[in-house]
């Protein structure tokens, strides 16, 4: 066998040998974790362990259905790439392949308004959603709850009470990047198979609202 036959098999082999014992990535934040759904493509700065420099590991990022390009691995523990132009508004999981192997941030990047859900939704328990809007822009945000105990939304000057089964409220000029709005599920058993949902829409000056995903329960 010619000797450049056996070289190449042995580096074959090192190759596979290497990508068998390599762990998979992990992903540990995303930034920015948020750019609006109007921003085209957005420059991103991944942290996590087990990114492998070698081009060999042949490192892929998608963001959502979106491969991202120009993936540069910086070390081991970062990634810096270019999230695509992306115009539909939600949550996006971030996913990072090497090696055959793959880490997965779910919800790790966002395009505004996005709407994601952090805590229930159980019987009896507060259910909490997280909404990422860019700052500045009027925000309003769509309940559809059925009929529930009044709740207050956080973090907002003044009270807003969930009195109707559906209800909108709008703040002006929003100066945060996100907000939480908590609402208490009934421990009422006669609620499952219940399906209540909240939206947000964001706009700006000359810029027509835009809604975000829809987040549903599924009690």
């Amino acid at each position: 066998m010619p000797r450049s036959s056996i070289l190449q098999i042995l580096a074959s082999s090192l190759v596979l040998a290497a990508a068998a014992i390599a762990q998979a990535p992990s992903i540990q934040r995303v930034t920015p974790p948020q750019a609006h759904w109007s921003a085209g493509p957005v420059t991103v700065t991944i942290r996590g362990q087990n990114f492998s420099t070698s081009p060999a590991a042949n490192p892929q990022v998608r963001i959502g259905a979106l491969q991202a390009t120009n993936v540069q691995v910086v070390d081991t523990q970062t990634i810096v790439c270019t999230a695509p132009a992306d115009t539909v508004p939600g949550p996006k999981d971030v996913f990072v392949t090497m090696n055959s192997q793959t880490g997965t941030s779910t919800g790790g990047f966002a395009r505004t308004p996005a709407v994601s859900f952090t805590s229930g939704p159980q019987i009896g328990q507060t259910a909490t959603f997280r909404a990422q809007v860019r700052v500045g822009d009027f925000v309003g945000g769509y309940f559809s709850w059925g009929a529930l105990n009044p709740r207050s939304v956080p973090n907002v000057h003044g009270t807003l009470f969930l009195l109707q089964p559906t209800q909108w409220f709008v703040m002006i000029a929003w100066p945060l990047s996100e907000f939480s709005v908590s609402a208490m599920i009934p421990n009422d058993a006669g609620l499952l198979g219940w399906n209540p949902a909240f939206q947000v829409l964001t706009g700006g000056p000359a810029i027509d609202p835009v809604l975000s995903n829809v987040v549903q329960l599924g009690l």
